[in-house]
């Protein structure tokens, strides 16, 4: 699944490289509790990175950034902006409460 959404937003063949984080989110909305988990993976482009990426029927600019430069950023979700950088190689589990 990660190296066909990979290929549909970039357009760029890439490999799942290891399981990072499970993301455990619990949270309401408009009166609603969900509890949803998130699988986040290191991923290897197999292509050089692409400047734009597609959004529907729109192209948008992609912007890479160095790890230290995520803190700079409106990043969604914003526990990557730590995690990331200070990240191990080994599988973090993290619960993240509204």
């Amino acid at each position: 699944a990660v190296v066909r959404e990979v290929k549909e937003e970039l357009g760029v063949a890439s490999r799942a490289v290891q399981l990072a984080f499970i993301v455990e989110n619990r949270f309401e909305q408009t009166g609603v509790h969900y509890h949803n988990i998130e699988f986040h993976y290191l991923v290897d482009l197999l292509e050089d990175a692409p400047l734009t990426m597609q959004e529907d029927a729109k192209p948008l600019p992609c912007r890479w950034l160095a790890l230290d430069d995520l803190r700079t950023v409106n990043l969604k979700p914003a526990f990557l902006k730590t995690a990331l950088p200070d990240w191990d190689g080994q599988l973090r589990h993290i619960h993240l409460k509204e």
